[in-house]
């Protein structure tokens, strides 16, 4: 249910995979709709299959021990809610591994905006745009 700010609630109990099970089972509409859009923006900023692939090979060595640093709970809960994920996907990861993934999507934006590949709010003048011509990066 939304609560008065309009936002997404949910209040499961039991063991992590009985919470799991259902998170999943009461969002799954919700989760398969935000993987949807998580993977159509991919697709529109990276167009190409090839740079695609690319990116998969890189986050799948990237993330080659991300299960090491997750706590067995939360391993857990992430593959009772990833009963419920989308097959639309299959060719990028198994449901669970998208899925544990997606819930480190957000630290791999940082790791990548200190290698200056991405960034929330960024910016780059040089030349003619830039004062005196130099590099100014923000």
């Amino acid at each position: 249910m939304k609560n008065k700010q309009d936002l997404w609630e949910l209040y499961v109990e039991g063991d992590p995979l009985e919470r799991g099970l259902a998170f999943g089972s009461l969002s799954d509409s919700l989760l398969k709709r935000q993987e949807g859009i998580f993977f159509a923006k991919i697709n529109q900023l990276l167009p190409s299959q090839s740079k695609q692939r690319l990116l998969r090979t890189f986050l799948k060595w990237y993330n080659r021990e991300l299960y090491l640093n997750v706590a067995e709970d939360y391993k857990t809960e992430i593959y009772g809610i990833s009963r419920y994920s989308s097959h639309d996907f299959d060719n990028i990861a198994s449901p669970y591994l998208r899925s544990l993934y997606l819930h480190g999507a957000h630290d791999i934006g940082h790791a990548l905006q200190d290698l200056v590949l991405v960034g929330c709010s960024s910016f780059a003048a040089w030349g003619e745009k830039s004062e005196d011509g130099s590099l100014i990066i923000g």
